[in-house]
C-alpha cells in the first residue's frame, strides 16, 4: 500500500510522531566568532563519504559554529543519522543521535525535548530511512537572508528511496548567533518523488 499522506508541520508531527524532525541543541555549548556562511552544492554520497566530509568540516561533538556553512550542517546531520541505528541494535550508534541533536535551532530544542524524546522520534514511520542510511543525493542549497533549504534523497539499506527537505535558520541572537542550525526535516509523500524521478 502507498502511504500517500501529505508532508505534516512541525507541531503535528511531534503530536502524532510523524512531523517534522526537529533536531535540538545540546545545552552548554559555546559558539566561536561570527563568520560569512557559503552556499552548498550538489551531489551524491554514500554514506561512508558523508562521514568523512563531516568529520573534515567539525570534530565530533562540536557545538554548532558561525563558520560552518547551511550545506556542512546538514553533511554532520546526515552523517550522524546515517551513523545511527535503531533502539533494537543496543547502544551501538547512540552517538549519531547525539550528533544530530546538537545542530538544530533552540526552537526545535523546545519542541522536541529531550536526547531520548528526540531519538524516539527519529526511529517513527516518517524519519526511520534516515537511520542508517547507505546513500543521500542532495540538490542545491537555498539561501534566502537567514533561512536555507535543501532536498535530500536518502537510500536505504533495503534500496528504498525516500525524500525529506531539510530547513536551516542561521541565529540572529544569544550564544549561537551566526550558527546555521536546523529547524526541521520534512518527509515528501511518496507520490511526489516517484513524480520527481520520472521528470
Amino acid at each position: 500500500m502507498t502511504d500517500r499522506r501529505p508532508a505534516r508541520s512541525f507541531a503535528a508531527a511531534r503530536a502524532a510522531r510523524t512531523a517534522a524532525l526537529g533536531i535540538a541543541l545540546v545545552a552548554g555549548l559555546a559558539a566561536p566568532g561570527a563568520a560569512q556562511p557559503r552556499q552548498g552544492t550538489a551531489g551524491v554520497a554514500p554514506a561512508a563519504a558523508v562521514h568523512r566530509a563531516a568529520r573534515a568540516a567539525v570534530p565530533t561533538g562540536t557545538a554548532p559554529d558561525p563558520r560552518l556553512a547551511a550545506d556542512d550542517v546538514v553533511t554532520i546531520v546526515l552523517a550522524a543519522l546515517a551513523e545511527a541505528r535503531p533502539a533494537a541494535e543496543g547502544a551501538a550508534g547512540a552517538h549519531g543521535y547525539a550528533l544530530a541533536f546538537a545542530f538544530a535551532s533552540p526552537a526545535n530544542r523546545e519542541a522536541v525535548g529531550s536526547l531520548e524524546s528526540f531519538t524516539e522520534m527519529v526511529q517513527d514511520d516518517a524519519y526511520r530511512p534516515l537511520v542508517g542510511h547507505r546513500q543521500a543525493a542532495r540538490g542545491p542549497m537555498h539561501v534566502s537572508g537567514d533561512r536555507a533549504t535543501q532536498r535530500v534523497v536518502v537510500t536505504t539499506a533495503t534500496g528504498e528511496r525516500v525524500a525529506y527537505t531539510v530547513t536551516l535558520a542561521r541565529q540572529a541572537a544569544g550564544a549561537f548567533r551566526g550558527c546555521w542550525m536546523t529547524d526541521g526535516v520534512v518527509r515528501e509523500a511518496p507520490s511526489r518523488l516517484v513524480a520527481a524521478q520520472s521528470a
